[in-house]
C-alpha cells in the first residue's frame, strides 16, 4: 500500500505549489472546495461550490482570474459542482442551475448546456478525442431500492452520444439495532 510504502521511504511527497489566503485577492476566499482540474500547461483552477465560483492560477500558484459568480444568467455559477476541459472549453457542471457552463481556458464565458431531464451528476472526464463521460446517479428511495449509475458519452459540444453503461447499486443499508440507522454504501 501506499502508506507501506511511505512508510519506509520509498515513497514521497513534495510540495510543488501553495494555494492560500495570500494567493488572491482580498475579497476571493476558498470555501467548499469540490473539483481541481490542472491543465497540461500546469494552470490550476479550483472549484468552489460554496462561493459559487472557480479560481484560476498559474502553475506556480499566483493568482489569474474568477469565472462565474452566484447567480443564473449566463456566465454565472450556481453550486459548481465538477470541471473538465475537453481541449475546447472548461465545462462546469452545475447543481441548482442543472446545468453545463462553458468557458474559453482563458474563463471567458461560451454557452450553456441544459439537459432535458434532471440529472444528478457525480463527475466528468473528458476523452483524448474531446468526448466527455458523464458519471449521473438516479436515486430511488425506500427499503432495498437503491439507485442506478449510469455513464454517458456526450460530443466535445455535450450533444449526448449514448448511455454506455448502467448498474443498478443497493445504497441504503437499513440496521435496526442498537438504534435504527440507514447507512449509505
Amino acid at each position: 500500500s501506499w502508506t507501506d510504502q511511505y512508510n519506509k521511504g520509498q515513497l514521497k511527497f513534495e510540495e510543488r505549489v501553495v494555494i492560500s489566503a495570500n494567493s488572491m485577492p482580498d475579497e476571493l476566499g476558498l470555501k467548499g472546495i469540490d473539483d481541481v482540474l490542472v491543465m497540461e500547461n500546469g494552470d490550476i483552477f479550483i472549484v468552489d461550490l460554496a462561493m459559487h465560483q472557480v479560481l484560476k492560477f498559474d502553475k506556480n500558484g499566483t493568482y489569474i482570474t474568477r469565472i462565474g459568480r452566484q447567480g443564473s444568467g449566463p456566465g454565472d455559477l450556481n453550486l459548481p459542482r465538477y470541471i473538465a476541459f475537453n481541449g475546447k472549453y472548461l465545462i462546469i457542471w452545475e447543481i441548482r442551475n442543472q446545468r453545463f457552463s462553458l468557458f474559453g481556458p482563458d474563463g471567458k464565458f461560451v454557452k450553456i448546456i441544459k439537459p432535458q431531464n434532471r440529472m444528478m451528476v457525480h463527475g466528468i472526464k473528458s476523452l483524448k478525442n474531446g468526448e466527455l463521460i458523464v458519471e449521473n446517479v438516479i436515486y430511488k428511495y425506500g427499503k432495498n431500492i437503491g439507485q442506478e449509475i449510469l455513464l454517458k458519452r456526450y460530443s466535445s459540444e455535450m450533444v449526448f452520444v449514448k448511455e454506455m453503461y448502467r448498474q443498478k447499486v443497493l445504497s441504503d443499508r437499513y440496521i435496526s439495532t442498537p438504534i435504527r440507522i440507514n447507512i449509505v454504501q
